[in-house]
């Protein structure tokens, strides 16, 4: 038997899914770039194309080539790279943010402390002065 293969791409033709005729009922939205037949076309998802369809980060690792033969390529890893946007650092723990807490508590008292040791040399100061 025959199938198809269809893609979808994103806004920039890079290619978010690749699948069979056999598991699609509707192709709205999908762009047929082949058709063969053997497990290579039955299972389009992990078989079709040479590598993963996302690299380790997610990224799309191929894209659309319209007037190709065939109609994808392999991105390049400049191109990968460029759509990489890394995640944000995780917020920090309860336990983290207790002990910042308790630094930061004992920096205020210290502080506190130096002020009133400051205001008392210039009371000494000023009572050794003024006598």
């Amino acid at each position: 038997m025959k199938y198809k293969i269809f893609i979808r791409v994103d806004d920039s033709d890079r290619i978010i899914d690749v699948n069979s005729s056999a598991f699609l009922s509707d192709t709205t939205g999908w762009v047929q770039i082949d058709e063969g037949t053997g497990d290579r076309y039955l299972h389009a998802q992990n078989n079709y194309l040479p590598k993963l369809q996302r690299d380790g980060r997610g990224i799309p690792r191929y894209a659309y080539m319209p007037d190709g033969d065939p109609k994808w390529r392999e991105r390049t890893q400049e191109e990968m790279d460029a759509d990489y946007v890394p995640l944000p650092e995780p917020p920090k723990s309860n336990a983290e943010l207790q002990a910042e807490n308790e630094l930061l508590r004992a920096q205020v008292q210290s502080l506190a402390d130096r002020g009133e040791f400051i205001e008392d040399c210039i009371a000494e100061m000023a009572m050794q002065v003024y006598q």
